[in-house]
């Protein structure tokens, strides 16, 4: 992928560039000023980039039911490695390495649970009740 900013101050006037890609690490800030009210600018990124991200891995998990009481089963067609539940404030409560996590002791309230599979990592909100 190769991106890159330019602008031109007027028509007629001067213009720039600055551009990233290849082997050359990117820069995600740029810092523009120019005295010229009427300078134009433009981006442009060259490569293959998805609108969305359809993983196959994800598709074919879910938390059910939500809300949940006693037990939190996670169901996937693939095999899950790990269960890790957080609080909202991002503080670790309790793992699992099976498909379902005990919650029975935690208090009402939204958490996220933290779900391996294959060595990727998802995050769901869900309810306990």
């Amino acid at each position: 992928m190769v991106a890159y900013i330019s602008g031109t101050a007027e028509d007629d006037d001067f213009s720039w560039y600055k551009g990233c890609g290849g082997n050359y690490p990117y820069d995600t800030t740029l810092n523009l000023s120019t005295p010229r009210p009427n300078a134009r600018f433009y981006i442009n990124v060259t490569g293959e980039l998805p609108l969305s991200v359809i993983d196959e891995d994800l598709m074919s998990f879910s938390l059910y039911p939500n809300p949940a009481q006693d037990e939190l089963p996670i169901q996937s067609n693939k095999k899950i490695d790990l269960i890790r539940i957080y609080s909202v404030q991002g503080a670790f409560l309790k793992e699992s390495y099976s498909s379902s996590i005990d919650i029975s002791e935690l208090s009402n309230g939204m958490y996220f649970a933290e779900v391996y599979i294959h060595d990727k990592r998802f995050t769901k909100k869900f309810i306990k009740s």
